[in-house]
């Protein structure tokens, strides 16, 4: 018994020890709300919410990565250059302070993230890490239409592209970042190309769709590739698992979907996430107990995903706050459906 126990103890403190922070030495750096970023700062691995944000963002503007995503002891966040002591060649990396990010979400809006990672995405993507001297206004405009352009495309209204910006920026520049009113001036120029590109690929064909599009009598377009033709199509109504139960567990809400027919089907972590963000959207959503009583009319449920954890487990997204987690696939949880078209 005494040597399982110390086996387990052996394994954990492996697991531990596998996430243990790394100090790093920064080069150059380009900070979201211009604040000095250290010299020398340590870094984490990055949490889920992050990443999924950082995939969707990905996925908008068809770009792939060039750079990694960490968490560490920053202001707020940064793209920043680092010098890989083994090849001695430079590498790009996006830092972003966890609790200043998680106070972002709960005092202003989920969105206020998106933004907050977008623009240091665009930072790296438009090479501005690697020129020298640092921030400085123009270069930080440009990030911000990046971030209020990708906004636009995951389907932000323009309050939500510019609410980082609006909330926590003072009015005056300085040396390295221009004034609020120039960042939301950016952030809304790119806001609008993508909405005027929307809108003028639609009048070129009838093809096309637009967020927030309700297709059929209970479909809604909740995520659009960058033709404009294909996406994602999320069910509008409410999905019961059985006769008499709203809430169901993990194979019960697949076999929810996959009875509704039409390619319906339970969606994807990520895809679950879109739903969660585009939920204004949709009607607002009938809670019930186990029992089959309705409870509530807003839709702050907890819902399943396709995505497994193991082979006993999978995700789940909380709609009121955007919390991920795994439960076992015997827990009761809500049920969306989704399909591609």
């Amino acid at each position: 018994m005494f040597k399982k126990l110390f086996l387990s103890f052996l394994l954990g403190l492996l697991f531990y020890t596998s996430f243990s922070q790394n100090k790093i030495t920064i080069n150059k750096s380009c900070s979201y709300y211009g604040e000095k970023t250290p010299t020398n700062v340590y870094t984490f691995s990055s949490d889920r919410e992050a990443q999924s944000i950082l995939n969707m963002i990905l996925s908008a503007s068809g770009l792939s990565s060039n750079f990694k995503l960490v968490a560490g002891d920053v202001p707020n966040a940064a793209a920043v250059i680092l010098l890989n002591p083994s090849t001695k060649e430079p590498e790009r990396y996006i830092i972003y302070n966890q609790t200043f990010m998680y106070n972002i979400e709960k005092r202003i809006n989920y969105w206020a993230s998106v933004s907050i990672l977008a623009h240091e995405i665009g930072h790296h993507l438009n090479g501005h890490s690697l020129m020298p001297g640092g921030s400085r206004p123009s270069l930080e405009l440009e990030a911000d239409k990046f971030s209020g352009f990708v906004s636009a495309t995951l389907g932000a209204n323009l309050e939500d592209a510019q609410a980082a910006i609006n909330n926590l920026v003072l009015e005056e520049g300085s040396l390295t970042h221009p004034p609020k009113s120039a960042r939301l001036a950016a952030i809304a120029n790119g806001w609008y190309e993508n909405n005027k590109s929307k809108t003028s690929s639609i009048k070129n064909t009838t093809k096309k769709h637009t967020i927030g599009q309700r297709i059929g009598d209970n479909g809604v377009v909740v995520y659009l590739d960058n033709t404009g033709d294909h996406g994602l199509i999320a069910l509008d109504d409410h999905i019961w698992a059985t006769t008499k139960r709203a809430v169901g567990n993990w194979n019960e809400a697949n076999d929810a979907c996959n009875h509704l027919g039409n390619q319906w089907r339970l969606p994807s972590k990520d895809e679950l996430n879109l739903i969660r963000l585009n939920k204004n959207l949709l009607r607002k959503e009938i809670q019930y107990t186990a029992s089959g009583e309705r409870i509530s009319t807003e839709d702050y449920g907890i819902y399943w995903s396709s995505t497994q954890c193991s082979n006993s487990s999978a995700w789940v997204i909380d709609f009121s706050n955007g919390e991920q987690t795994c439960h076992e696939t015997n827990y009761f949880f809500g049920i969306k459906a989704i399909r591609s078209f």
